[in-house]
């Protein structure tokens, strides 16, 4: 099981469509536009050659000064899996590397890597946007991954959607920070994922931070209103939209060919798919999120690794 709290659930938002904070989305096995299913692979990996090159971009110094493979920087988050039953103590840690080989590489490679126990980092994650229904397999509940796609490289970060879609979903800003010499347990405890189990394993560490680390924070500007929900598990006990709708009441709604159901002013989701109700989220356009996992470049993350295995489950 992964752990839940994360950006899904526990996004910071605004813009002038923030007041719509949450909703459920009714999914039809078989009705609805047509959708692209979730990779089979459990390591995402870069796009297939059938999709189109990333536009080249006269700003990609920064972006490939972090992420291009041999001569950046690095970009690591890190993830934890917790046990069914709940609880704060991780069954598994890891760590996933970002990177693209090329200038026209249309998508990042995705490289997971087991720390302690046994890790597994994958969540199915469905967009819907007015063109339809787009799956992709994402490591850590973020949003690269099997499906995705890298519309353009920025001076300070990238838009990213999925394949298929006619525009990039987010603009994604990175403040780099310099955290060289700072204790651990500070470098962590602002890092907004919540779940990758950094704080509670490495809460008490002051080991300070090697020279030359650097941490990304992420901030994603919404550019395309849509729905987001992942299939992680996180079943509601709802078994259709309209048993939710009896019970929370709501408006049903569509989009791109399938239903949701809006709750105004409450911070409750959910979505059917395949027989089951799941937590859904919808952004409008201009929104922001927030609070997203934080980057770390290889030094950074080399260390928090090491770290990680000294303290053990």
């Amino acid at each position: 099981m992964l752990y839940r709290w994360n950006l899904r659930h526990g996004i910071a938002r605004k813009g002038a469509a923030s007041a719509a904070l949450m909703v459920a989305v009714a999914l039809s096995a078989c009705g609805g536009a047509s959708s692209d299913n979730p990779s089979s692979n459990s390591n995402a990996s870069s796009a297939s050659s059938s999709a189109p090159s990333a536009t080249p971009s006269t700003n990609a110094s920064f972006f490939d000064g972090v992420f291009m493979d041999g001569s950046g920087t690095g970009y690591y988050e890190f993830g934890a899996n917790m046990p069914p039953a709940g609880g704060l103590h991780p069954t598994g840690t890891g760590r996933i590397r970002y990177y693209v080989k090329g200038d026209t590489d249309s998508n990042f490679s995705v490289s997971p890597e087991t720390i302690l126990g046994t890790y597994a980092a994958d969540v199915d994650t469905g967009y819907i946007t007015a063109e339809g229904l787009f799956m992709s397999r994402n490591p850590n509940f973020g949003d690269i991954g099997s499906n995705s796609r890298i519309f353009q490289r920025l001076s300070q970060g990238y838009q990213l959607g999925m394949n298929g879609m006619s525009a990039p979903l987010y603009e994604i800003t990175l403040t780099v920070q310099d955290v060289s010499g700072q204790p651990v347990n500070k470098v962590v405890g602002i890092d907004e994922a919540g779940g990758n189990a950094l704080s509670f394993l490495l809460g008490n560490d002051t080991t300070p931070m090697p020279a030359g680390a650097q941490t990304y924070r992420q901030t994603a500007k919404v550019l395309v209103p849509h729905l987001m929900f992942d299939l992680s598990g996180n079943n509601t006990g709802f078994g259709s939209l309209e048993q939710a709708q009896a019970r929370v009441g709501g408006t049903i709604q569509t989009l791109g060919g399938y239903r949701y159901l809006s709750r105004n002013g409450t911070a409750g989701a959910y979505v059917e798919y395949n027989s089951a109700v799941y937590f859904a989220t919808v952004y409008g356009a201009g929104d922001i999120r927030d609070a997203m996992p934080q980057g770390y470049n290889r030094l950074a993350a080399d260390l928090l690794a090491t770290d990680e295995q000294k303290t053990g489950l």
